[in-house]
């Protein structure tokens, strides 16, 4: 059996560039993970008031495509991963990639799923050992009292070590 390959693309871009990229029709309505030292956001789609200067790293993934990035003394580091082509309106980014091995996996997110009727999210997530309510990013339909949610993805490996993880979707645990 042939293994999948995938590719990462690596650019550097500025907070400009990289909010034109994020803002595409494509990624728009992606999962969307924000960290900052204060801070996480981990939704579909971006805030309303996005700025990437105000987001240190993040990363925005579909079901075919992840583009995350870091804050340099220059802009952004950002890289594409996919294991399709690169779409045109993203490729003029990046320049040629590398390619890699890649293999699925399965990343289980913490908590149990609580339904709140008045709620407009549906619910939240909660882990007894995380003193705060957890939201992850469902698109999959309803989900029941105690469900569980995993994150689906890939590994990108080279020489059989694992350099990259991909996220794909977050789904309902079991399927």
């Amino acid at each position: 059996m042939m293994a999948e390959k995938g590719v990462m693309y690596r650019a550097e871009l500025s907070a400009s560039e990289l909010g034109h990229l994020l803002e595409s029709e494509n990624l728009a309505e992606g999962t969307v993970l924000l960290l900052r030292l204060t801070d996480t956001y981990f939704d579909i789609g971006l805030p309303a008031d996005f700025q990437p200067d105000d987001w240190p790293q993040g990363r925005v993934f579909t079901a075919d495509l992840e583009v995350r990035w870091w804050k340099s003394m220059n802009g952004f580091l950002v890289e594409a991963l996919s294991e399709r082509k690169l779409p045109e309106w993203l490729a003029r980014y990046f320049g040629t990639g590398e390619e890699y091995e890649v293999r699925p996996m399965r990343l289980l997110l913490a908590g149990t799923y609580y339904p709140l009727a008045d709620d407009p999210k549906g619910g939240f997530f909660a882990e007894a050992q995380i003193p705060q309510p957890l939201r992850h990013p469902y698109r999959g339909g309803d989900l029941k009292r105690g469900d569980r949610v995993h994150l689906r993805g890939w590994l990108y490996m080279r020489d059989g070590i694992v350099c990259r993880t991909r996220f794909g979707e977050v789904v309902r645990h079991g399927e």
